[in-house]
């Protein structure tokens, strides 16, 4: 269906160009509002400076077994715990930390407003030719507590750059000093620095505000975004003017949240540890009475067979019993070793106990030969009948001994006897270690005295009892004296030379004779010497006498000196008979040592085969017991295995809830040591960019283009005002444009285009048929009315204008007018007469034109005209 021309609504570019050099004028005011707008909204945020910093967290760790926790240890955090961590990041029990800690809640309260603007304004220029913002001076505060809910104002009057006051309005709270913490009434503060440029005795104005309205305005400010290729890694940032304290915050920040993870991580171990400890006395108490039966059970083992558990009482039946037979073999080789004579070949306890006596043996048989080698041995002794018997009385009597130790062991005694006498007297025991030892005695000296029959002659009586030690001693003591002799005698013979010699001088004699006599001689003889050399105008007669008394002295000091030598030689072979003596004596201490160690190797021998023996008897029977009890444990066997079974389910439950809880806490503590600062806060050098030129741009486009854009779309929804080209489209008869030299009544000629649109108009009127009304669709355009009545008048036609807007100005010429018939205060129609025509001016301005051209006066006035 084809659309009428009222629902025809056509909108072209030259309808819009039209549109704007309407608006124009508007727009350019709107431009600069625009502007100054924008700049309002840049001088509300001062240019700030990007603090960035970067922290990992540790994924927790959740599993049931090892691999689940490796698996999730070394893989990312999942989306839950990026928002865990920003939630812990941003709560308030960290920012309240850090607020507190680096003193976010007191201010400087600045000066006047129009400096800070001019400050700020400074500042944007600044940053938008990209220069650094002049760096803050600021107080800086550290462990500020204050937890009041409405701001609070001290004043600071400070009276050197270290000492300052504290008040309240006028109340002085408290003095401090920079660096040092200071409580008062409400809270406590440290002012930690100063500006640089600190005027003294000024006062200086601190708010402290509410921790939570900067615990509010830190979440606003502090950005943090998971990275997206790694979501364990987290990017804060934070925008501030102070590069130094947003620093600071972000650092604070990340350790406030280590320091709150590491508590948190305490406080769930110790619930842990604490539910841990309710589950186990929950399964304790189920177990008690189980326990309780096989506790019975096995103290009953205990005082039975020592053992807690059958396998372990298996186990040592049986290494006891392996232990016993290996030992029964020990003890069969071991005796067969003895009476094969094999007792050094093998390792065995005799034989380490006996390889040392023999050496010792070895020893002193060696020591013996020598000795015996160098003594001058002769056939026999002075008297060898006498040394014969004494050898056969020590052998006859080591019979009679071994013959008493016999009859000892073997029980078989004959009262009458001695040493039945004897053994009733002591016990059997003692008797026969005393006959033993006695026994042992008689062998060393039968060993000694069948010796002796081969040497020079008997030892002294004096020499008798000493040992190898102490005749060794001897033996070099003896050797010294010797010695010291033979050098004295050597001595004395070369004095006896020196003295035959008449101009001898004795002084030099003095140091190798040390006895008193020979001293003083010496000492007599060498002062009568010198005197005689020294004294040159004595007389002769004393020279003489001089003379003799040194002769004198000389043959007393001869004499002296053959007494020496011939006492010393008498030392000399007194010596020599001792040392010789001494050798024997030796000799018969190395007979005696290889005595008693022969009998010490057997008696050891016959000790260890009688050990043997016993133990061996014992063994086959502790071996026979042990056959015998084994075969009550199948029956235990039972109710060992029933317990196990429950405590193994007891075990396995109790094992299952200390893994869940301990991978819980160790999934728990890895994310608190995992979760850690990455890069520390880092400032960028320059301030964030403001865009102030493209700013002011873009708001006076803004401005201007809504302002624009709204215009069109009312435009477009009442429909634009028709031209020509919109007719030729719509098919309609178009006449052409007129200019605004066409405008008005007072126009004398028309020239151009003007005049020939007119015409088309009238020719197009005067070719409808019955027309009665033509319509002129002129928009806001030139007032073309009277140029057009007036050549329509010039065809011959009968023209009356009637002059119907209400809206534009008029003249008091033209009342009254069509207002003044419409409202009924004039009846007869007040027409003009102009070039050919009537006209009918408005008669004023009315605001109800349109209702006035809709009244029925309208109408019938219309047909008065046509008449």
């Amino acid at each position: 269906m084809k659309q009428s021309l009222r629902e025809v609504r056509l909108c072209s570019i030259q309808d819009v160009i039209e549109l704007f050099y309407r608006k124009k004028m508007i727009l350019l005011r709107l431009c600069g509002v625009g502007a100054l707008s924008a700049f309002f909204f840049l001088c509300l945020k001062e240019p700030a400076y990007l603090i960035e910093a970067s922290f990992k967290e540790q994924a927790e760790v959740s599993g049931s077994d090892g691999r689940d926790l490796v698996k999730q240890l070394f893989s990312g955090s999942s989306p839950s715990s990026a928002s865990q961590t920003q939630s812990l990041m941003m709560s308030r029990t960290v920012l309240r930390s850090v607020v507190e800690k680096l003193g976010l809640q007191a201010e400087l309260r600045s000066g006047s407003l129009g400096m800070r603007g001019i400050r700020r304004v400074a500042n944007i220029i600044r940053a938008d030719r990209r220069r650094r913002a002049r760096d803050l001076e600021l107080f800086r505060f550290r462990d500020v507590f204050y937890e009041g809910e409405k701001p609070l104002d001290l004043t600071f009057f400070f009276n050197d750059p270290t000492h300052f006051d504290l008040f309240e309005g006028e109340k002085k709270l408290a003095s401090g000093t920079v660096g040092a913490p200071l409580s008062f009434t409400d809270g406590r503060l440290t002012l930690e620095t100063v500006p640089k440029i600190l005027k003294v005795h000024k006062k200086y104005i601190i708010r402290l505000r509410p921790w939570l309205e900067v615990v509010q305005l830190l979440r606003k400010k502090i950005r943090i975004v998971a990275q997206k290729f790694n979501p364990s890694l987290y990017d804060l940032t934070y925008l501030t003017q102070d590069r130094e304290g947003g620093i600071l915050l972000l650092n604070e920040l990340m350790a406030q949240l280590q320091n709150y993870l590491r508590q948190d991580h305490h406080l769930f171990a110790e619930q842990q540890l604490s539910y841990l400890s309710r589950r186990q006395q929950e399964l304790f108490s189920q177990f008690e009475e189980e326990l309780k039966a096989q506790a019975s059970y096995q103290s009953q083992r205990l005082a039975d067979r020592g053992c807690l558990h059958l396998s372990q009482e298996l186990q040592v039946f049986l290494t006891s019993h392996l232990q016993m037979r290996e030992k029964l073999l020990a003890l069969d080789f071991e005796l067969r070793q003895i009476e094969e004579g094999r007792i050094l070949q093998e390792r065995s306890p005799l034989s380490e106990r006996l390889k040392p006596m023999y050496a010792e043996l070895s020893e002193w048989e060696k020591q013996k030969d020598l000795l015996e080698v160098s003594l001058a041995s002769y056939p026999f002794l002075q008297d060898p009948d006498a040394a014969g018997r004494h050898l056969e009385q020590l052998r006859e009597e080591k019979k009679k001994a071994k013959e008493r130790l016999e009859q000892l062991q073997g029980k078989i005694f004959d009262a009458d006897s001695l040493a039945m006498a004897w053994a009733k007297n002591i016990q059997r025991a003692d008797a026969q270690d005393s006959l033993a030892h006695w026994i042992k005695i008689l062998s060393a000296r039968e060993k000694i005295a069948e010796e002796r029959l081969f040497c020079k002659s008997a030892p002294p009586s004096e020499f008798e009892g000493i040992d190898w030690e102490a005749s060794r001693a001897l033996y070099k003591d003896s050797l010294r004296r010797l010695d010291e002799s033979k050098v004295q005698l050597h001595a004395v013979e070369q004095a006896l030379q020196q003295v035959q010699l008449e101009d001898a001088e004795l002084g030099c004699l003095a140091s190798s004779l040390k006895d008193p006599a020979s001293q003083q001689l010496i000492a007599s003889a060498d002062a009568i010497y010198r005197q005689l050399k020294e004294d040159k105008y004595c007389s002769v007669k004393e020279t003489s006498r001089w003379k003799e008394d040194l002769a004198l002295q000389r043959r007393l000091f001869k004499e002296h000196l053959e007494q020496m030598a011939e006492v010393e030689k008498i030392h000399a072979a007194v010596l020599h008979e001792k040392l010789e003596m001494l050798q024997q004596i030796g000799l018969d201490c190395l007979h005696r040592h290889i005595s008693l160690l022969q009998d010490a190797i057997q008696e050891e021998i016959a000790k260890r085969r009688l050990e043997l023996s016993e133990e061996k008897q014992l063994l086959e029977q502790q071996m026979a017991d042990l056959r015998s009890q084994l075969a009550s444990l199948p029956e235990k066997w039972y109710g060992e295995q029933l317990f196990e079974l429950k405590s193994k389910s007891h075990q396995m439950i109790m094992e299952a809830v200390v893994q869940l809880v301990e991978t819980k806490t160790i999934s728990h503590h890895l994310h608190q040591i995992g979760s850690k600062p990455v890069d520390a806060a880092l400032s960028s050098f320059l301030p964030i960019f403001p865009y102030a030129s493209l700013t002011l741009c873009l708001g006076s486009l803004l401005f201007s283009g809504c302002y624009f854009f709204s215009s069109l779309l009312k435009e477009a929804a009442r429909g634009f005002s028709m031209n020509g080209e919109k007719l030729r489209q719509l098919g309609l008869p178009f006449s052409g444009f007129l200019s605004s030299s066409s405008d008005g009544c007072c126009v004398e000629h028309l020239f151009g285009t003007d005049i020939e649109t007119l015409r088309s108009v009238c020719l197009f009127a005067d070719g409808l048929p019955q027309a009665r009304v033509i319509g002129l669709l002129g928009g806001s355009g030139p007032d073309f009315s009277f140029p057009l009545a007036e050549l329509m008048s010039r065809l011959g036609k009968k023209v009356r204008l009637v002059r119907a807007d209400f809206s534009k100005t008029f003249r008091e010429k033209d009342v009254p007018g069509l207002l003044q018939i419409l409202e009924g205060q004039v009846f007869q129609i007040p027409l003009r007469s102009a070039k050919g025509f009537d006209y009918l001016p408005s008669g004023g301005y009315s605001p109800f034109g349109t209702e006035l051209l809709q009244s029925a006066p309208f109408f019938s006035l219309l047909d008065q005209l046509k008449a």
